[in-house]
């Protein structure tokens, strides 16, 4: 990880920095107007949500705090996808083994998190499905790391993914001989 860091460009490091040192001075700015009193009617809209107030500074504070959490959110956020990226694919092990049989299948369906059961549930009761109305249906998963997790499934060989569908892998459904999934996740 510490190279991954080392390696990142020059120049996002300090669009980071630039947009952290904007943020702080408008919310300096807005404590500072808030102080003094400053008063005018402010009205804008901000990602999509309205803001008013009588108050310049605390509009001032309102878009400092805002920047400074999505910044950080979103550095975060991209920083912790580079890692997955970089380490998920040494460290993958197979769920299910080249051996694919009823048995194998069961001990791997067991296996599988709480979150991969959730997604492989929810393509099994709809074959075929879309990746946009998956990510409506197994709304405990944001997107991203629903692609992160179908990627991981298709990988152990559960699913399929074409043209932006959803299937249950053709291995499963020969193994499946006409039962549910459900049955091989909570038999004994």
């Amino acid at each position: 990880m510490t190279k991954l860091v080392q390696d990142t460009s020059r120049t996002l490091r300090l669009v980071i920095i630039g947009a952290i040192v904007i943020a702080i001075v408008f919310v300096i700015a807005g404590i500072w107007l808030v102080y003094l009193g400053a008063t005018g009617e402010t009205n804008f809209t901000f990602f999509g949500q309205t803001f008013s107030s009588a108050n310049v500074g605390i509009a001032a504070l309102f878009l400092g705090a805002v920047t400074v959490v999505l910044l950080m959110r979103r550095s975060l956020s991209s920083l912790d996808h580079a890692v997955r990226t970089e380490v998920a694919p040494q460290k993958r092990v197979q769920a299910w083994p080249e051996a694919k049989n009823a048995r194998s299948l069961s001990r791997a369906v067991k296996a599988l998190s709480a979150t991969q059961w959730e997604i492989l549930e929810a393509v099994a009761e709809s074959d075929g499905i879309s990746e946009y109305t998956l990510v409506r249906k197994v709304e405990s998963v944001g997107p991203s790391e629903l692609h992160f997790r179908l990627q991981g499934l298709v990988e152990d060989g559960f699913i399929a993914r074409t043209n932006g569908k959803v299937f249950i892998s053709d291995d499963v459904h020969r193994l499946l001989k006409g039962k549910k999934l459900k049955e091989l996740r909570f038999s004994a």
